[in-house]
């Protein structure tokens, strides 16, 4: 993924937009000001609406530019916050639990509509896990390793962990790894058994029966070859 391109939009403070409404009334010319100025005409002449309108009412520029640009973060705001209702009620509540796979396809069905760092922020995915499933080949996505996986863990009494699954999923043509199979057995509830070590005891029990000595070896003696 390349770096994201910045944006070039210029920024004016409104002490700069009156100055600049100020050397438009005095040129008589807008056209003449936002050549000098370096900017657009349709900018300059908003601005100058904006203070005409502003000095009827008795505000300045600068309080009345304040104001809009209020008013437009909180249209933004309200714009943003009705646009995560609407993701909500599509995706149904349910995918935001459970496997990131389903919700994925979910951003990547509705991304003509809504913008991805939004919809991932409502399904609580991060963006770059979005990105690295889209580029993901098909032949490595298999929503059916899952139900492979609680399968053999009933069918083997769960006494499989993550590393002993690895080579049978893959035996069974299955393209994962070991973190792939930890993480659906983490999102399945499934842990694998782990089995009883008996402790051994060199101390003989009361009852047992001691077997006499046979043979008679003797490991006491008194030359070498004996």
């Amino acid at each position: 993924m390349g770096k994201a391109k910045q944006s070039n939009r210029r920024s004016f403070t409104p002490a700069y937009k009156e100055n600049a409404v100020g050397l438009a009334k005095e040129l008589g010319n807008a056209s003449a000001a936002s050549r000098l100025l370096g900017i657009s005409q349709s900018l300059l002449r908003s601005w100058i609406i904006a203070s005409q309108l502003n000095q009827r009412s008795g505000l300045g520029l600068a309080a009345a530019l304040e104001d809009k640009e209020r008013m437009a973060k909180l249209e933004r705001q309200v714009k943003a916050l009705e646009e995560e209702n609407t993701i909500l009620k599509k995706s149904n509540g349910p995918l935001r639990s459970g496997p990131p796979e389903p919700r994925y396809a979910f951003i990547q069905k509705h991304r003509q509509e809504w913008s991805v760092m939004r919809m991932c922020k409502v399904l609580q995915v991060s963006k770059s896990g979005f990105y690295a499933w889209v580029n993901i080949p098909e032949a490595l996505y298999e929503p059916e390793l899952p139900a492979e996986i609680v399968a053999f863990q009933k069918q083997t009494h769960q006494v499989y962990g993550h590393r002993r699954l690895l080579p049978e999923m893959k035996s069974k043509g299955h393209k994962c790894s070991k973190n792939k199979i930890l993480r659906i057995l983490r999102e399945e509830n499934i842990r694998g058994k782990i089995r009883k070590i008996r402790p051994y005891s060199k101390v003989p029990k009361s009852d047992a029966q001691v077997i006499p000595n046979s043979l008679g070896r003797k490991f006491e003696v008194d030359s070498p070859n004996q």
